[in-house]
């Protein structure tokens, strides 16, 4: 039977109620140790912000081999804007991402997407001579972003892992809001570079991510489990 505007699905019902209830832990837990590095960086002795200071992405990286940086940098940010807009941003899109996906799926689409664009942005520096340094998440931000993008594009055509289609409307809101944020990728001291890296590693593996997520949901449409 087809349903009203004003009428809902026991689906729908619990599939809001589900919505309320949860928590993207891999999010918060991932926020909680940016605020922690953080806050030991600035409220520390010196030693400390010296110690957290020298684990940043240097493009120089290749040479020192010091790969763990990759990771290390993700953590460290420069300011108490970098860090709010970052985890504000964070938090925000992570809701959306582990809720879809889940927290270790996610947990592995943010640190490719924050590893390729630490590599990015090595890359590209050192092949321009440029000897430089870049810390923060927004890599694996931009990978989400992407992920998220992708992730609408295709429900903007078959509904399958969410319960209506996308409307064009939402597609193209959301890809304005990265439009605005590629413009403030341009500002001068922002690893550009790493951006484009981290949106091109989440790209990818949201490709990924989407398409066994849709052919699992599809197999259990099939198979009458759903």
């Amino acid at each position: 039977m087809a349903l009203s505007h004003n009428q809902e699905s026991d689906f729908d019902r619990a599939y809001k109620a589900e919505n309320r209830a949860y928590v993207p832990w891999a999010t918060v837990v991932i926020i909680a140790i940016n605020v922690i590095v953080f806050a030991a960086e600035y409220l520390g002795p010196t030693s400390m912000y010296r110690l957290i200071a020298s684990q940043a992405l240097s493009s120089n990286v290749a040479a020192t081999g010091a790969w763990y940086t990759l990771l290390t940098s993700m953590f460290i940010h420069g300011s108490i804007t970098h860090i709010l807009c970052n985890m504000v941003t964070l938090y925000w899109i992570g809701m959306l991402l582990e809720r879809i996906y889940g927290s270790v799926r996610f947990t592995v689409l943010y640190f490719v997407a924050g590893i390729v664009g630490g590599l990015v942005f090595a890359g590209i520096d050192s092949a321009l001579g440029i000897r430089s340094s870049a810390v923060g998440a927004s890599g694996a931000i931009y990978g989400l972003f992407a992920a998220y993008a992708y992730l609408l594009i295709r429900e903007s055509k078959q509904a399958v892992l969410f319960t209506t289609r996308v409307s064009r409307a939402d597609v193209m809101s959301f890809l304005s809001v990265i439009g605005i944020n590629v413009l403030v990728s341009l500002t001068p001291g922002i690893a550009w570079e790493a951006h484009l890296g981290g949106f091109i590693g989440g790209l990818v593996c949201g490709i990924v991510l989407y398409d066994t997520e849709r052919r699992a949901v599809m197999k259990a449409l099939r198979n009458g489990m759903m």
